[in-house]
């Protein structure tokens, strides 16, 4: 087959074949003449004969959205050379994943002497043996042959043969990005780039195109039926994603993990009030080995919590007097969130661990 760059059209033979890719995943239905193709449902679709071919998709997330793509339309070509019965005839692989190999292989019958693979790319006119590539068939990597043209030299009885040619590409794929959607008034960004969230906050994510395939992580542990590209954050942990384009579901990306933390200066109900909260107070900040608190008189805060900025409980106990003082040293270097608590009040702050 031949692309003619006058027309438009793809110039076809008689044997020859034309692998088309939707990239942008979701549900997908080919269609040749107007008229859909049975079974035809998935991302790629191989064109064997003549016919003006579509595809209707809809990405995952917005499933009645679709959209056409632009037409291919395929004729015959007049100027086909005929094809020799005794020379070989191989498919094979066309477009490579990221990473991935392919495997191209001699169809007909006939047992031939002598194997040699050839190579060229796309841009040069001479084809040159591939080393130690002397079978039947040949497997080669996304790397080293994408935008090559490959075909096989064969001898029968003295006599020289050449099939047909195969053209290989790899497929490119841009990185993996995550959009954050949410309330610049109600989420907050720390010094170290953490998102910082009260009670009833959200953090809208979604995963960009054409990445489809996907499974949402929560503190290194896969959250359960988080498969969507779309995925909202309620509490806080340290998240990332893993995903793949549906065209290469065996080729993976990995978001570097962000952290959605504690506010420490959520609004809680039952706090003290502004003079208690005022009094509640925290020294030295930072602290090295011991966290001393200085609480008001006939305070109801009786025990206390610390956290990470995650919301992992790493410590607690109980309030004793109106300067208790914590033992912190078996904490690591960072910052940390301290809540007091007592009968139907609050109060939190966060220090630092040095």
């Amino acid at each position: 087959a031949q692309f003619d760059p006058n027309t438009g059209n793809y110039l076809w033979c008689p044997g020859a074949t034309i692998t088309n890719m939707v990239m942008n995943g979701g549900s997908v239905q080919w269609y040749k003449n107007d008229v859909p193709i049975p079974g035809a449902n998935t991302a790629t679709y191989v064109i064997t004969s003549p016919g003006t071919y579509y595809a209707t998709t809809a990405p995952s997330e917005c499933p009645n959205s679709s959209s056409n793509t632009l037409p291919v339309v395929v004729v015959l070509n007049p100027n086909c050379t005929p094809v020799d019965p005794i020379a070989p005839v191989i498919e094979g692989d066309l477009l490579l994943c990221p990473g991935a190999d392919g495997t191209a292989e001699v169809i007909n019958e006939t047992e031939y002497d002598t194997y040699q693979w050839q190579y060229k790319f796309s841009w040069d006119t001479e084809y040159l043996d591939i080393e130690g590539a002397t079978e039947d068939t040949f497997t080669y990597g996304q790397y080293d042959y994408s935008v090559t043209d490959i075909r096989v030299k064969v001898t029968l009885d003295g006599t020289t043969y050449y099939s047909n040619a195969l053209a290989i590409d790899g497929i490119v794929f841009a990185g993996l990005i995550v959009e954050h959607d949410y309330d610049e008034d109600e989420v907050g960004i720390d010094q170290d780039g953490n998102f910082l969230i009260c009670e009833g906050d959200e953090i809208t994510n979604t995963v960009g195109l054409p990445y489809t395939i996907v499974q949402w992580y929560k503190d290194g542990q896969a959250i359960a039926g988080a498969t969507n590209p779309v995925f909202v954050i309620t509490e806080p942990g340290e998240y990332y994603v893993v995903a793949s384009p549906a065209a290469c579901p065996g080729y993976t990306q990995t978001l570097i993990p962000f952290t959605v933390a504690v506010d420490p200066d959520c609004a809680t109900n039952g706090i003290d009030g502004p003079d208690a909260l005022s009094a509640f107070m925290l020294y030295p900040n930072p602290a090295g080995t011991t966290l001393n608190l200085s609480l008001p008189q006939n305070t109801a805060l009786e025990n206390y919590t610390i956290v990470d900025v995650t919301g992992k409980t790493l410590m607690s106990g109980t309030l004793t007097g109106t300067t208790p003082a914590i033992n912190i040293e078996a904490l690591a270097t960072g910052s940390y969130i301290i809540k007091a608590t007592g009968n139907n009040v609050q109060a939190t702050k966060m220090f630092i661990k040095q």
